[in-house]
């Protein structure tokens, strides 16, 4: 790979919200890199419900870490459910828990983004990911 080989390139952040909408396309990525020995850190974002038995699971996980996966970020949004299912995220708060889980446990670095202030939030659902925040720093 031109950027590995003659810029010595040693991270790359793949800016990309579709890059693990196909598990298969995503697997044939890691197979590339684990058969061409390539050398370097990455950085890519993910759903907090592809962790899950059907894809990304703890030897998924390992594997990428392994082949250089360094940190994922997770739109994660809010630690209130109902939140969640008024911005039609398709995700839970176990959910996101259960990816922080894996990713911790393979070292890779999980950035996630929450968002507070949204006109229709109440003060209990701010106050629910601020703790959900919070209990995650453990």
């Amino acid at each position: 790979m031109l950027l590995l080989g003659k810029y010595k390139v040693d991270f790359i952040d793949f800016i990309d919200e579709n890059f693990l909408v196909d598990k298969n396309r995503f697997f044939k990525f890691l197979g590339g890199i684990e058969e061409r020995k390539f050398k370097f850190s990455w950085f890519v974002g993910a759903r907090a419900n592809y962790f899950n038995p059907n894809y990304l699971t703890n030897d998924v996980i390992a594997r990428a870490s392994a082949l250089g996966c360094v940190m994922m970020g997770i739109g994660a949004e809010s630690g209130s459910q109902r939140v969640l299912d008024f911005l039609k995220k398709g995700i839970t708060v176990e959910q996101i828990e259960n990816a922080a889980r894996i990713l911790n446990k393979h070292r890779i670095v999980s950035e996630f983004s929450f968002m507070i202030g949204l006109p229709y939030e109440t003060s209990d659902d701010m106050l629910k990911t601020i703790s959900f925040v919070k209990n995650s720093e453990r």
